[in-house]
């Protein structure tokens, strides 16, 4: 058959062996490893152990051609060494799983075309096939047939099975396999000895064959001793699993022959095979053997005297599990477990096996010892089709008489072998069935009389302990993984010993072994901290509880909690948390760990006055103090919980802080304690800002918050109100607030405390109420002596609670006292133990969460293989095709008002502004030279925007990125940029000098790209000059840049810098003319001064300009003020642009002679000599001079033909940008030559490759090898994937670029690989198909993960990559990146813009200084609360007001309404705000109309009526008017139908219907008006008319608990369900607690509206213009128009296409200059500003070194330490000093704090003992393979400490 039948498997098979070595040959082909296996051993072709086993090999072989061919030369072996029966029997018991799948089979002769051969191949396979002539002569088939059938046909075979039945004479149902397919319940006809299939003919029947089986006599006496010597017995019983073999019980008897044969059996069969099988022998017919069964286990296990292996350990824990399963011990691991049968189910078909493993049913464990009949991982389980083997179907068995006799003897003999265990044993024993054994035994020591019966057990099991004592098996005692552990077992045991007494003599000694067992794997295990003891106050208190406050809570002071885990936490500041980095700033834990050193010997811990701290457990920088009100005020005893932040910027700026305890935002505590949360402070900057940095201390602002807002002068701390301080009304006004705050303080801040104290509080809560019991009651009692006192309750600012006592003050009294009540209630309920006398505790064991080193290691080689996944999951993301081939655009028309324009061009026009842009679109540009730099220029300028570019294409260069063909370069390439800018007109020419001749004057800049000689620079410069046009020429050769510029011999710059111009408030003006006012002015400038109020004396008047001389921070002068009338107050100024005016030397003479910029720092001679040796190139080349000049560096003559792609890079983005200011007249020009050079990468090859001309071959392929990772695909990840792609970077490597971020309209005027037909799809997808597109060969992945903590970047990837290039846009995500990079010791190249300016830094492992040493300064957006609600001082103040109106009105309260309608614990404020929202929720657009007047009228009319009834315009201060700068007297607005007050009216309708799902009728202004003739103008009310409405809803019931009382949580929720019938049901639970489930999907619920910048039709703009500018018109301010609007309220970054440009080129520039491995002298940092412009490089700066014991460390530098020899924090803390000779004073890790001594101030010996010896791996949570912790050491800096597993 081998000559016609070819089969691809015998590959497949060779790749099984794993080496040489297993066969001994050169695995060549099938037929010379079955010649070798021929020559070896018999007994080894059987041995499971050796990987060239014939019969390991017949499980892998998947052929079943190559199966039944080696099973023929097994076959031929055997009948040379044993009786051919025994061959014949174990061949056909290794068949049995193919011939009961003759589905697999028969499929498999499928590959064969000829259906005779088909027949041969099952012959060939010794498949027994008998012709069956009867049948094919005649019509009649015998139904029913066992054995299967097959037809042979002319063109195929069929073949039926054996599971058949009759439909009628000619016709029968059965399964077959016909045309490559397995077909059930098919009928086929027989018609004249013709097949029909279903009706479908199949042919006429040639031949005819059925299945036959062989039986041979059985003769097996001469086999005997063949089996033994050979070593067939352990085979013979694997082979017996199989229920249909015949004659199985003589094969049964051969092999027991075969035991009493062999005298040394016992070493031979104990594995982990051989007593399974031997079981199920005597789980059949013949019971008689169940007596050998037994004298055999017996025998083996009472006489082992082995060394204990693997395979040993595997048996003695299989034997061990079945004895104490089927002896009724429980061996319970969870819920559920054994309830079922434990069952095997062994696929048959050869294809699922080899992917499935092997399925056990019911969850069993995995491990040794579970049933599971293992050996070397593999299985022996084998099946007839499906059938279930069950092993633990054995309970008649070891049940039996003789079983019983001896069951407990095995266990022990067991356990005694066990005993022998190692710690190498350790893997084996993790998962077995060990630990729930000896569970099962300890639980049955019951100490009663059948204890006898397991007395031999006792030491076995006892001296098993002592293995588990070794520090590697430890954790295993206190393992929870299956229920309950072994040591709370023996804990159970324990606690029963000690309750028994009176036991006979051997009892009680086992009573006694107990309790000392428990004593010491208590003892042992507390000392690794496996456990923890706490203790349960029993004692009492005594007397003189007041005393004892400070002793008993200092050292309660400060602790831990999981604060960021608090809903309340969380809601107040999990906006601000998410921004923190996972690794914070070191400056800022620095601060702290210093600061909470230091505050614990300063918090005030008296009764009368104590602070408490906890801070978050892993993030120190989260924290909440309980600041207990001071005696004598009227927040005196109540616990206020405050939540802290502390973010990155800290200490520059002062920590967030909100106070929790405002009664559910329902009291407002104090004019600075706003019921939001909001503290106003000037530390924190909230009000005013006095916050110095470096000064300014935590402590501090916890001292201010409580000794000046929370005092007893609680009305005076409002702005206004401190002027009647002293005076009657003022005393009766403060006196009422305090009033008021005393009852919210024993409801809030005192009841509710008690009742549910903070978490991380508990003990301080309670405890400080208890021992405070005292001075509470004498407190309570003044109270109510004062409530006695008048008050008038009208400015409380709580008219919720004060309103009722307005109309009867002595009502307060009543509702006060009741309220003490209920305190008393709640303190009288405090049962606490303050005793200090140990012996009146109560020890409470609890086990840790402690990881053991193995488990630490196992965790390791797990994160290994996770990271190794991921990695390559990662690395082998398929990318998803996007469409990037070109498609027309349709021009469009320039409109500067356009909206779809503005959002196209809104990041370029926050640069430029809209006037520039609009002079842009007016604008043509002549372009000549299409070549690397040429494309790169036009690019740039249709990106940024101009009426016409006219393109010629030049003489020189090569192929471009968007023109692969040079031939067709100007076509491809106009196609490319006329798809970038469907409003540039774009058109070509031939001839640069006829198009200026005859056009010149059409244009307003010409540039050059190319040169070509002297003379054409000639000619087109005079050209120019005589058009009076612009004029750039630059070019790229080699690895210089050139840009020569001449804009005429007169420009105007309107506007040199581009800077915003400065407004400023005057604070003061001095009689010699120093003006104090906030400013960044310089000497020089132009101010004009305004709204100044002067006492008019006939001078000059100061509202004029002046040109100032700056002279200190925040102060200039403007001269002698002798003529000018006298300064009175107030004031604003701002600063005025001038006009510059500029000359420029003719193009053709610069050229020759040029003039260097000399903000451009590069050396000027060198310049000079490169620049004229180009000259001199190109004119040579113009004259066709191929002679190399000796004057001429040969370096520069070699590569002068070769152009550098990223040089061309940069080059294009600073020629567009001089275009653009020839166009505009804004930024200052280059004057007038600059000459870029990267020689640090030339290395001339003379290649004609043009990058290995430039820089070698060994640099080329560098590039070409490199692995890079690019963070964002934006504006500079474009170029930067471009520029990659020019340089064939990573074609034989790979770049992994992500961004999370999708493509929006606004991304198109700048990132150009992005079409408008890619709106919406990912950036990262998008970029890496266009530069494929670009370069084909590229190897690029394409991810859209955000890179930040958690992310799946895992520092097995960053050792992946060689470098790493930043292209993000926030600092956040930068500093992340840095401390990764640092971390995993790669370099990072980063970038960024912002509008003309841009950087690059260079950061190198170990050589210079990383991104966060001098990282970007975070601007601080905050406003001071007050200011931003009461008093903004600029426009910008009203747009944050607008914003945050915008977020309250249409996306929060809308978002908790849902949350609330959630049911899941929602707050009283959640259920009032879903009340209201039920209630003013709109039916129709009319009603949307109304609430947006009745807001116009609240925010602009009311709003400012009700603040100038507070603040009157004659309102005094401090003894001076009240609104003075920079307060602004605001004025009322009246609706008239002003443009901004009906865009505020339409915008807050629409928005709040769409909210609402309210149908808009029609949208257009005229409807809007016409609708509003409707809406009523609600007025503003006076108080007595609220009084009098007050009075008419109240009546005259005064009863106290109905004045006080609030609407209950229950009537609340009842009044939801209620409009929401249907939806929910609910059952009562108790009085107040209602069980609610939801039935239905909700509807009418509101839709929240979060804010979106880039939708320009979504009219969120549209409300934040209306707003502000209705607001600006309140306080006389500048309005902002929509522009201004949307770039300040999207907060959007100012971008342009030429800054990106070039920063992208310098950026790649650097990369090949770090993938090079140049030194750092010839790397550079860069800073450009291209509106000056400024280029200034330098050397990246070093990292700072410091010696420590004659070594060099740095941040880069890492102190490695091995886990094993650091466990705990003493040992850690040791090792260090030790090695630093310095004291350790704090320990961190990430943000959590490990060590610090404060930690253990006021604790006894034993907690500082304990604290000391806590292990690390407690601590810390190993997600790789080691941990950095920060560590400070007295006066030393140390590098980061990595622990390693």
């Amino acid at each position: 058959m081998e000559d016609y039948y070819q089969y691809d498997e015998e590959d497949k098979y060779l790749q099984t062996f794993t080496s040489i070595e297993e066969l001994d040959v050169s695995p060549y082909t099938l037929l010379e490893i079955l010649d070798q296996m021929e020559q070896l051993p018999v007994q080894d072709l059987f041995d499971l152990n050796k990987h060239y086993s014939l019969y390991n090999a017949l499980q892998q072989v998947e052929s079943v051609f190559l199966k039944y061919k080696m099973l023929r030369l097994l076959t031929k072996i055997l009948n040379s060494h044993c009786d051919l029966w025994f061959a014949q029997q174990l061949q056909g018991d290794i068949l049995y799983d193919l011939k009961n799948t003759q589905n697999h089979l028969l499929l498999q002769v499928n590959q064969f075309k000829h259906p005779q051969l088909k027949v041969e191949f099952l012959m060939e396979c010794n498949i027994p096939l008998q012709a069956n002539l009867e049948w094919k002569k005649s019509k009649n088939i015998i139904f029913g047939s066992t054995n299967p059938v097959i037809f042979v046909f002319p063109n195929d075979i069929l073949v039926y099975g054996s599971s058949i039945h009759k439909k009628n004479e000619n016709s029968f149902i059965f399964e077959v396999v016909y045309n490559n397919r397995i077909l059930k319940n098919q009928s086929l006809r027989i018609d004249d000895k013709k097949y029909y299939l279903e009706d479908k003919l199949i042919g006429e029947v040639q031949d005819i064959y059925q299945l036959v089986e062989s039986n041979q006599d059985i003769q097996y006496t001469q086999a005997v001793p063949l089996i033994v010597e050979n070593g067939f017995m352990n085979q013979l019983l694997l082979h017996l699993q199989d229920q249909l073999l015949p004659n199985r019980i003589n094969i049964q008897n051969l092999l027991y022959d075969c035991f009493l044969f062999d005298q040394q059996w016992q070493t031979k069969v104990c594995s982990s095979l051989f007593i399974s099988n031997l079981r199920d022998l005597c789980l059949l017919e013949n019971t008689n053997l169940e007596q050998k069964f037994h004298q055999t286990i017996q025998l083996i296990y009472s006489n082992f005297d082995s060394e204990l292996n693997d395979r040993i350990i595997d048996v003695l824990l299989i034997r061990l599990g079945q004895y104490c399963e089927a002896h009724t011990l429980d061996l319970k691991q969870g819920q559920g477990y054994y309830k079922e049968k434990k069952e095997i189910i062994v696929e048959a078909d050869a294809d699922k096996s080899k992917n499935q493993k092997k399925q056990v049913k019911s969850g069993k464990p995995k491990g040794v010892g579970y049933g599971d009949i293992q050996d070397t991982g593999q299985v022996i389980a084998k099946a007839s089709d499906k059938k279930q083997l069950n092993y633990y179907e054995c309970q008649e068995l070891f049940t039996h008489t003789e079983a019983s006799n001896v069951k407990w003897q095995v266990v022990s003999s067991i356990l005694k072998n066990l005993q022998k265990l190692q710690p190498i044993h350790l893997p084996i024993i993790e998962n077995s069935v060990l630990i729930p054994v000896l569970k099962s035994l300890f639980s049955s020591l019951g100490l009663n009389d059948s204890l006898t019966q397991k007395s031999m057990l006792i030491n076995p099991l006892f001296d098993i302990f002592q293995i588990l004592l070794l520090e590697e098996y430890q954790f295993l005692i206190v393992s929870k993984e299956y229920g309950n552990s072994l040591f709370e077992v023996l804990q159970k045991s324990q606690t029963e010993a000690q309750f028994q007494a009176d036991l006979p003599k051997d009892i009680q000694a086992v009573r006694e072994k107990i309790l000392d067992l428990f004593q010491q794997v208590t003892k042992v295990l507390e000392e690794n901290h496996y456990l923890e003891f706490t203790y349960e106050e029993t004692g009492s208190a005594g007397e003189h509880l007041e005393g004892l406050y400070p002793i008993i809570m200092k050292k309660l002071l400060i602790g831990t909690a999981e604060i960021t885990k608090q809903q309340g936490w969380l809601a107040q500041l999990s906006t601000y948390f998410q921004e923190l980095a996972k690794t914070p700033p070191q400056q800022k834990m620095s601060t702290l760990i210093k600061e909470y050193s230091e505050i614990a010997e300063s918090l005030p811990v008296q009764i009368t006055n104590s602070i408490f701290i906890r801070y978050d457990q892993n993030r120190m920088d989260a924290m909440q103090t309980i600041i207990f009100g001071s005696s004598g005020t009227p927040y005196a005893h109540g616990a206020f919980l405050y939540n802290f932040l502390f973010c990155d910027d800290y200490p520059q700026r002062p920590p967030k802080c909100l106070l929790q305890t405002t009664g559910h935002g329902k009291v407002r505590f104090n004019p600075n304690l706003y019921n939001c949360g909001k503290v106003c402070l000037s530390l924190l900057g909230t009000w005013g800002d006095n916050w110095i940095a470096g000064k300014s201390t935590l402590l501090q602002i916890l001292i201010s918050i409580q000794a000046m807002v929370m005092s007893e002068y609680v009305y005076f701390n409002e702005p206004g109100w401190e002027s009647s301080m002293g005076t009657p009304h003022g005393d009766m006004a403060n006196r009422s607030y305090c009033n008021i705050v005393k009852l919210a303080n024993i409801k809030y801040a005192m009841i509710e405390q008690i009742k549910k104290p903070p978490v991380g509080f508990e003990e301080v809560v309670l405890k400080s109420f208890y021992l405070r019991k005292d001075a509470i009651y004498k407190e309570l009692e003044l109270w109510l002596k004062e409530a006695d006192l008048p008050a008038t309750y009208e400015n409380s600012q709580n008219p919720s609670i004060s309103q009722p006592f307005q109309q009867d003050p002595n009502l307060y009294k009543q509702v006060l006292t009741k309220e003490i009540d209920n305190l008393k209630k709640e303190l009288d309920k405090l049962k606490i133990s303050i005793s200090q006398n140990p012996q009146d505790s109560k020890k409470v064991i609890k086990i840790t969460n402690r990881k053991s080193i193995y488990q630490l290691q196992q965790q390791k080689i797990n994160n290994k293989k996770i990271n190794d996944q991921k990695l390559n999951e990662l690395l082998n993301t398929p990318l998803e095709r996007v469409d990037v081939q070109e498609t027309a655009l349709e021009h469009k028309i320039f409109d500067s008002n356009s909206p779809d324009l503005q959002n196209l061009m809104s990041r370029y026009i926050g640069v430029m502004g809209l006037d520039s842009v609009t002079k842009q679109s007016q604008a043509s540009v002549l372009l000549y030279g299409l070549s690397i730099l040429g494309i790169e220029v036009a690019k740039n300028i249709v990106l940024s925007g101009i009426k016409r570019l006219t393109v010629i294409d030049g003489k020189y260069g090569g192929s471009t990125f968007f023109a692969k063909d040079p031939s067709n370069r100007l076509t491809d390439s106009l196609k490319h940029l006329q798809a970038l800018n469907p409003y540039v007109e774009i058109d070509s020419t031939d001839d640069l000098i006829v198009t200026l001749q005859k056009y010149g004057n059409t244009y307003q800049v010409v540039c050059l790209t190319e040169i070509e000689s002297n003379g054409f620079i000639q000619q087109v410069s005079q050209l120019c000059r005589q058009h009076n046009i612009g004029c750039i020429a630059s070019d790229v050769n080699s690895v210089f840049g050139r840009v020569f510029v001449d804009f005429g011999d007169e420009f105007i710059i309107y506007d040199k810098d581009g800077e915003s111009i400065q407004d400023f408030m005057i604070e003061s003006i001095a009689e010699d003319g120093t003006v104090t006012c906030k400013n960044q002015l310089q000497t020089g400038d132009i101010v004009e001064l305004f709204e100044i109020q002067e006492k008019n004396i006939n001078k000059k008047s100061l509202n004029q300009q002046f040109i100032i001389k700056s002279i200190g921070k925040n102060q200039f002068n403007i001269g002698d003020l002798s003529e000018f009338n006298q300064y009175v107050g107030n004031g604003r100024g701002i600063q005025i642009k001038q006009k510059i005016k500029a000359s420029f030397q003719p193009l053709h003479q610069i050229y020759s002679e040029p003039i260097f910029d000399q903000q451009f720092l590069y050396d000027q001679e060198r310049a000079k000599k490169v620049n004229e040796q180009i000259n001199i190139l190109i004119e040579n080349r113009s004259k066709g001079i191929i002679e190399i000049d000796e004057k001429i560096e040969k370096s520069i003559s070699t590569t002068f033909k070769s152009q550098f792609a990223p040089q061309a890079a940069f080059l294009g983005g600073l020629v567009c940008q001089e275009i653009i200011k020839a166009i505009t007249h804004k930024y200052t020009p280059i004057q007038q030559v600059y000459i870029h050079s990267c020689e640090e990468l030339l290395d001339a090859t003379n290649s004609e490759d043009q990058l290995e001309n430039l820089l070698g071959k060994q640099t080329k392929e560098l590039l070409e090898n490199a692995k890079l990772f690019v963070i964002g695909a934006g504006a500079i990840g474009c170029e930067l994937l471009k520029n990659y792609a020019m340089i064939n970077l990573g074609i034989q490597g790979k770049i992994i670029v992500t961004d999370p971020d999708a493509i929006e309209k606004s991304n198109l005027s700048r990132q150009f690989l992005f079409r408008e037909k890619h709106i919406r799809k990912l950036k990262s997808t998008t970029a890496a198909n266009a530069v494929l597109a670009m370069n084909p060969n590229l190897k690029i992945t394409a991810r859209s993960d955000r890179v930040g903590p958690d992310d799946v970047y895992t520092n097995k990837f960053y050792e992946y990559v060689d470098i790493v290039t930043n292209a993000l846009d926030n600092v956040q995500a930068r500093l992340y990146v840095d401390q990764r990079c640092i971390a995993n010791q790669r370099p990072l190249i980063e970038s960024g813009t912002l509008g003309p300016k841009g950087h690059t830094q260079v950061i190198i492992p170990f050589k210079t200084e990383s991104y966060g040493t001098r990282q970007d300064p975070q601007q601080d957006n905050d406003i001071p609360y007050c200011t931003l609600k009461m008093f903004p001082e600029d426009t910008n103040h009203c747009l944050e007001w607008a914003r945050d109106k915008f977020e309250k009105m249409f996306y929060l309260k809308n978002q908790q309404v849902i949350q609330c309608l959630e049911f899941q614990d929602p707050s009283i404020e959640l259920l009032e705000q879903t009340v209201k929202y039920i209630k003013r929720r709109p039916t129709n657009f009319k009603q949307c109309l109304q609430f947006a007047m009745d807001k116009f009228m609240k925010f602009f009319n009311h709003g400012i009526l009700q603040l100038l009834k507070a603040y009157p315009q004659d309102h005094m201060a401090n003894g001076k008017p009240f609104w003075s700068p920079p307060k602004r007297l605001p004025q009322l607005a009246i609706f008239k139908g002003e443009d901004y007050q009906l865009k505020f009216i339409k915008s807050t309708a629409l928005l709040y219907a769409q909210v609402h799902k309210v149908e808009i009728p029609q949208k257009d202004d005229e409807y809007i008006i016409q609708q509003l003739q409707d809406v009523k103008v609600k007025q503003f009310q006076i108080d007595e008319s609220k009084l009098q409405a007050l009075k008419k809803e109240v009546g005259d019931q005064k009863q106290a608990e109905q004045v006080s009382q609030d609407v209950s949580r229950k009537e609340l929720i009842l009044q939801i369900l209620n409009e929401y019938k249907g939806v929910y049901t609910f059952e009562q639970v108790e009085d107040d607690v209602l069980n609610i489930k939801k039935v239905e999907k909700l509807a009418h619920v509101p839709t929240p509206i979060a804010f979106e910048k880039d939708e320009d039709d979504n009219h969120h703009i549209d409300f934040i213009q209306a707003a502000t500018n209705c607001r600006a018109f309140n306080y006389g301010l500048p309005q902002l128009d929509w522009l201004q609007a949307k770039l300040k309220a999207g907060r959007i970054v100012p971008a342009m296409a030429s800054t990106t440009a070039c920063i992208a080129g310098l950026q790649t520039i650097e990369v090949i200059k770090v993938l090079k491995k140049l030194e750092v002298t010839k790397l550079y940092n860069t800073f450009l500003n291209l509106a000056i412009p400024l280029q200034l490089q330098s050397e990246p700066g070093e990292c700072q070194i410091t010696k420590i014991n004659d070594k060099q460390i740095s941040f880069w530098t890492r102190h490695y330490i091995n886990l094993k020899d650091a466990q705990t924090i003493k040992q850690l803390i040791d090792k260090l000093e030790d090695q630093y000779q310095g004291k350790v004073n704090s320990i961190k890790w990430n943000a959590k704090l490990i060590y610090l001594p404060l930690l253990i101030i006021g604790k006894q010996e034993e907690e500082i003992r304990k604290f000391y010896s806590q292990p690390l791996s407690n601590l810390l949570d190993f997600q790789d393979d080691y941990v950095e912790l920060d560590v400070e050491i007295e006066n030393k800096t140390i590098p980061k400490i990595r622990l390693h597993l």
